[in-house]
């Protein structure tokens, strides 16, 4: 009896140490809306944000964004997503423009976008979004494998196209 409260005792305690040493962090999902421009975001390394952005292309209006320090953030992803209850591939209809980032190391990064024409240059931007992240942590092992912190190359439809060595 004691022999088994003993084992238990010392299982309990190797879990608790290496939970408060995050060990077993696991990466968290933040999605981000239009609604939080202008905020200053705590993360920590391996979280992903979701940014949702409403928008209809065939306006000639798109989401533009500057690229993030790269030792901070890194842009996973970048896709178009259509509104629940519109027909698939309805011409015209507004959709949700969905960027993905992944957070590789501590310290401070801006993400700023602008919705606007490309054409219409000296124009204000019809929106903008800005946010302000602080990430805590180490960096992860891939961006200590590959610190170039290279801007991902972006196909002819906005995509991430993959980087091959």
């Amino acid at each position: 009896m004691i022999r088994k409260t003993a084992q238990l005792a010392v299982l309990l305690l190797t879990v608790l140490f290496c939970v408060s040493c995050g060990i077993f962090r696991g990466s968290g999902k933040l999605v981000l809306t239009e609604k939080d421009s202008g905020r200053i975001l705590e993360t920590e390394v391996g979280d992903t944000l979701e940014l949702r952005l409403p928008a209809n292309p065939s306006t000639g209006y798109s989401w533009s964004c500057a690229l993030p320090d790269m030792g901070v953030l890194r842009m996973t992803g970048e896709r178009y997503e259509d509104l629940p209850g519109t027909p698939p591939d309805f011409t015209g209809a507004p959709v949700v423009k969905i960027y993905t980032f992944a957070v590789s190391g501590p310290g401070e990064a801006g993400i700023k976008l602008e919705y606007r024409r490309p054409w219409e240059r000296g124009t204000a931007p019809a929106k903008t979004f800005d946010i302000l992240i602080r990430a805590t942590g180490t960096s992860t092992l891939v961006d200590r494998l590959d610190p170039s912190g290279e801007t991902p190359r972006v196909g002819s439809k906005g995509q991430i196209e993959p980087r091959f060595r």
